[in-house]
């Protein structure tokens, strides 16, 4: 979010470590179902090596990427480089909207081409087509 409020891109670099992380992760996992599959004690142990390592990584990835958020807020509250560029103003509430009460609303006089607006709905019950009895009214 603070990315797309401050139009900043994420690097290519940003994208390798956050690959390397994943990648890390993924190969943990596969590392864990070939022990259980071949019962092997060494593929065992480096799924759980792979495992602490992906954690790490895993870990410090968030840390770097909440430090990076901080200071962009940090720049963002001083009107620093980058500030200017947020389109409108996002920490300022929407504009007051009316809700009309009451009937159907108008229809606008210029909308789509061949439009012309909904017709009302019929009040009451529809008639009842020939052939079936009247009903009457109980009072």
């Amino acid at each position: 979010m603070i990315q797309d409020e401050l139009r900043i891109q994420t690097t290519d670099c940003d994208n390798c470590i956050i690959g390397t992380m994943i990648f890390m992760q993924y190969f943990a996992c596969i590392c864990s179902i070939a022990a259980c599959i071949t019962g092997s004690e060494e593929i065992n142990d480096l799924a759980q090596l792979l495992d602490c390592v992906a954690d790490i990584l895993w870990c410090s990835v968030c840390a770097c990427m909440q430090t990076q958020h901080k200071e962009e807020l940090d720049v963002r509250e001083r009107g620093g480089p980058g500030a200017s560029a947020a389109v409108g103003h996002p920490g300022q509430a929407p504009a007051v909207q009316m809700i009309q009460t009451g009937g159907y609303p108008q229809q606008p006089a210029a909308g789509y081409p061949g439009a012309g607006g909904y017709p009302y709905p019929p009040q009451g019950y529809p008639p009842q087509p020939p052939g079936y009895p009247q009903q009457q009214m109980y009072r």
